[in-house]
């Protein structure tokens, strides 16, 4: 029987790729909503249903918008709203996470851009995050 709770397949398995432990080597544990939109884009496709990739795209969408919102209250009123602690010491790359979890072009784009946002201060502008959007958006051949 496939592992459905502590290392599912569709999370990387139990592999050094496994979407929570590369969040937490990230530190990116901190932020719900760059959390679940990496998480969406990681399982993406995976679970067996074609039908999913489409819902899956469309739900980190919806994480990533949720995280502009709160980044532009934020820069307006200069409240911190999250604490983003440091990243761990042994950091897998972008490049070697989008090759682990299978992501196509657009969804490696997708999450670069991510992790970009993620890496700079919560005052960055939010132009990173509406390139995301525009690329997972063309993941579902449509625009935003």
């Amino acid at each position: 029987m496939t592992e459905k709770v502590n290392h599912p397949l569709h999370y990387g398995g139990d592999t050094p790729y496994e979407h929570v432990k590369v969040m937490e080597n990230w530190g990116m544990t901190n932020n719900a909503f760059l959390y679940n939109a990496t998480k969406y884009i990681c399982r993406a496709g995976k679970k067996g249903n074609p039908d999913k990739v489409a819902e899956d795209t469309q739900k980190a969408m919806w994480y990533i918008r949720r995280e502009i919102a709160l980044s532009e209250i934020v820069r307006e009123t200069g409240a911190c709203w999250y604490y983003r602690g440091p990243v761990g010491e042994l950091i897998p790359s972008v490049t070697n996470v989008s090759k682990a979890w299978e992501l196509d072009y657009n969804l490696q784009f997708a999450l670069t851009g991510i992790v970009s946002y993620w890496q700079r201060s919560v005052n960055h502008p939010s132009g990173v995050l509406s390139d995301v959007l525009i690329r997972l958006a063309m993941v579902l051949g449509t625009t935003i």
